[in-house]
């Protein structure tokens, strides 16, 4: 009787072994698979950004190509007529003349250049005695702007006194409307002198507009 207890005793106890064995194998292959499950997941979802990202950029380029294609084709026309937007010759080498890129070019400098400006203020006022043309240089503080990638334009303030006559004075306002450069008159002073002779003080300022740079970046997908 004993014995037959003992027996099914152990009998009891291999089952429950058994059971408690298979319940811990398929409980591992169970966390396992959920595991596998989640990183094969997390895998495909990484790709599915990668496919999507580099679909974006092919596109995106496509669309630089065919907007670089149709550009040099619009360049080609502004730049390829004789008379310039200013109405000089476009081939010339006069005051007026330059094709049309040379042009908005000295219109709107992308380069801070204070002896560019002075320089263009005496060809423009050739004919006219200057007496005075002065103005700050700036150069250090606008080289930290240029480089901060700004693209409005910037402020390049500058004052020029000119002795002339009543007629002459005229002639310096014709001339600074005509200019290829922006020039914003702020202030001006006429002073008559003997004999019909006057002198005219000018505070003005003309502008330039820091290049616009192209900048790669990368993008991490996580």
């Amino acid at each position: 009787m004993a014995r037959d207890v003992s027996s099914k005793r152990m009998l009891i106890d291999r089952s429950i072994a058994t059971t408690i064995g298979v319940i811990a194998g398929a409980s591992f292959i169970t966390v396992f698979s959920l595991i596998a499950v989640q990183a094969v997941w997390k895998q495909r979802t990484y790709q599915d950004k990668v496919i999507s990202e580099r679909e974006k950029a092919k596109l995106q380029l496509e669309q630089n190509i065919a907007a670089v294609s149709e550009l040099r084709l619009k360049y080609q026309a502004f730049v390829g007529t004789d008379e310039n937007i200013i109405g000089g010759s476009a081939k010339g080498s006069g005051p007026q003349d330059g094709d049309n890129a040379r042009i908005i070019l000295d219109a709107l400098p992308s380069k801070y250049d204070r002896p560019a400006v002075s320089n263009s203020i005496n060809n423009l006022l050739s004919g006219i005695t200057i007496t005075s043309l002065t103005g700050a240089d700036d150069e250090i503080a606008q080289q930290s702007v240029q480089a901060s990638g700004k693209v409005e334009s910037i402020q390049i303030p500058f004052d020029v006194s000119v002795a002339t006559d009543y007629n002459g004075a005229q002639t310096v306002f014709n001339k600074l409307e005509r200019s290829i450069k922006p020039i914003k008159i702020r202030n001006l002073t006429l002073a008559a002198g003997e004999n019909g002779s006057v002198s005219l003080s000018i505070n003005a300022l003309t502008y330039y507009q820091p290049a616009k740079t192209l900048n790669i970046t990368t993008k991490e997908l996580k």
